[in-house]
């Protein structure tokens, strides 16, 4: 009998590890802030697509 509530216990606290392990990803269109001044984006792919948006927007509108 202890044996089973131990396997009980550990399942559960596991799958609660799991539960709360997974970050808070901000996923709306619009996040609350800039991702480049908070420092989690960096390099070069984002300037390229920023300069490529700036240039193909003027042809849609």
């Amino acid at each position: 009998m202890p044996l089973k509530v131990f396997i009980v216990l550990f399942f559960w606290v596991g799958i609660a590890s799991f539960s709360w392990a997974n970050p808070a990803v901000y996923t709306e269109p619009n996040p609350p802030f800039n991702f480049r001044e908070k420092g989690l984006v960096q390099g070069l792919a984002l300037d390229l697509l920023e300069a490529s948006l700036a240039t193909i927007r003027p042809r849609f509108s």
